[in-house]
């Protein structure tokens, strides 16, 4: 291969790590928040900060929607997730829940859903951005 090929291959390589840099941090400001497990059976719902501040969720909405029908849980005022800590939202009080450390809530009115389920979950800041959860 000439000298020419190499440096353009080069320039080429460099172009798409840095796209693929830019696309990882634009994904980290809009994800901070991430949807970290659902349970296949529908009891529980868990949620992780990974970001290295606190996110305070006063307002935020949690939206589920089960083949067009649209749960919503509501964050209850001052709540805060913690930096690198877990929030697992249960049905019920007595779920398993994967992460005994996480903070817990429930929501009694969370739809239950299977496998075979169209479900869409959302997350909604207080200002009506909708959060991508990974």
């Amino acid at each position: 291969m000439n000298t020419e090929i190499i440096n353009q291959l080069q320039q080429e390589k460099k172009a798409a790590e840095d796209l693929k840099k830019q696309l990882e941090d634009k994904n980290r400001e809009k994800g901070d928040i991430i949807l970290d497990e659902v349970d296949r059976y529908g009891p529980y719902i868990c949620l992780r900060n990974t970001s290295s501040e606190d996110k305070m969720m006063t307002g935020w909405k949690l939206k589920l929607i089960k083949d067009r029908e649209l749960f919503t849980y509501k964050f209850e005022r001052n709540f805060t997730l913690k930096a690198g800590e877990g929030l697992t939202l249960h049905r019920f009080r007595e779920t398993r829940s994967p992460y005994p450390d996480n903070t817990h809530r429930c929501w009694a009115s969370m739809s239950r859903w299977n496998s075979r389920d169209n479900v869409k979950i959302s997350l909604m800041s207080n200002t009506g951005e909708e959060h991508r959860l990974k």
